[in-house]
């Protein structure tokens, strides 16, 4: 969604008030065309064509305005904002498949992947041959576990678009997830031959170097991406988990301390601070954060074995207080 030019957003009330005087002006002028328009000796000029094509052209205007008013604000990292105006747009333009596109965009960026699925198909369906919104879905299908789906998303996009780095990349990571590291490898290479500026490319590359056991190699990919992004939370976070494999802790929990800077509710980095400071026998901090982790994210299993192991090894817990642990696992 980069790369269009934002103009100042649309007044809501100013545009109701708009399309309330535009039906007016219509049911007006209806008559006085029809009778304009009739010409002796000639055939009568298709009257309401002539005011459809200028409903149509106010709403192309009335589209355009909010469409950029939208992107604003999604650069603006306003997606609260952002995912409103998308849900208008999909309203009042329901057969445009790029408010569907922003809305689906919007609710993956802001974590409600299983709510961005419905509007990623809509999208999907209203624009076929457009590569972007089957990687996005692709993406969301990973998160839900849904790979087998998720693979056919990313061969749909790059089978319309061959050359598309951001779907080999992602591929690489369905890939990993499959445990086809080889091949997840290939893809994360191959993206990063097309566009070697792409950040999440060395991420992925990394991750899938890392499961290789290739560790120095994955840490080099880490910072890369960082060089690219320094602000990728992501990289940030598996190279802390990548140095803690290192045995560099201290280099490690500094990793992840600086996800955590950028992204305070970030669950992952919380817990993978949490195996740091464990391995560093810091275990009343190491449980700190992961009951962090569980506060953000109360589903993630991993943190709550890697509590529980912590706990496991607390001299002053109560064996009944231990027992509550284990049965909310």
């Amino acid at each position: 969604m980069v790369g269009f030019a934002a103009k100042s957003r649309p007044d809501h009330n100013r545009s109701v008030s708009c399309r309330a005087g535009l039906q007016a002006t219509i049911h007006y002028w209806k008559p006085i065309l029809h009778s304009s328009m009739t010409v002796p000796g000639t055939q009568t000029l298709p009257v309401d064509v002539v005011l459809q094509d200028a409903v149509a052209h106010h709403q192309a205007e009335r589209f355009e305005q909010e469409m950029n008013a939208l992107l604003a604000l999604f650069a603006e990292g306003q997606y609260a904002e952002a995912g409103t105006l998308a849900h208008v747009l999909t309203e009042r333009f329901p057969l445009n498949a790029f408010g569907w596109k922003a809305l689906g965009t919007v609710l993956k960026q802001t974590g409600r992947c299983e709510e961005a699925l419905a509007p990623m198909l809509r999208t999907v369906a209203l624009s076929p041959n457009d590569p972007e919104p089957y990687n996005s879905m692709g993406t969301v299908l990973i998160y839900l576990g849904q790979l087998k789906e998720a693979e056919a998303g990313f061969s749909r996009a790059l089978k319309i678009m061959p050359n598309y780095a951001e779907a080999l990349s992602n591929q690489g990571n369905l890939l990993r997830n499959l445990g086809q590291l080889d091949r997840a490898e290939a893809s994360c290479r191959h993206a990063l031959n097309i566009k070697p500026e792409l950040a999440e490319a060395y991420g992925n590359l990394g991750n899938t170097l890392k499961d290789l056991g290739r560790l120095d190699e994955a840490e080099a990919n880490y910072r890369q991406a960082l060089k690219i992004n320094a602000a990728s939370i992501e990289a940030l976070s598996n190279l802390g988990v990548t140095l803690q494999d290192l045995g560099r802790l201290a280099e490690a929990e500094g990793s992840c301390l600086q996800a955590l800077q950028i992204k305070p509710d970030f669950a992952e980095a919380y817990s993978n601070l949490g195996n740091v400071l464990k391995d560093n026998s810091r275990l009343e901090e190491a449980e700190c954060g992961f009951r962090r982790a569980l506060q953000i994210k109360p589903e993630y299993a991993e943190a709550h074995s890697n509590l529980l192991f912590v706990l496991n090894y607390d001299p002053l817990l109560p064996a009944a207080d231990l027992y509550v642990e284990h049965q909310q696992w």
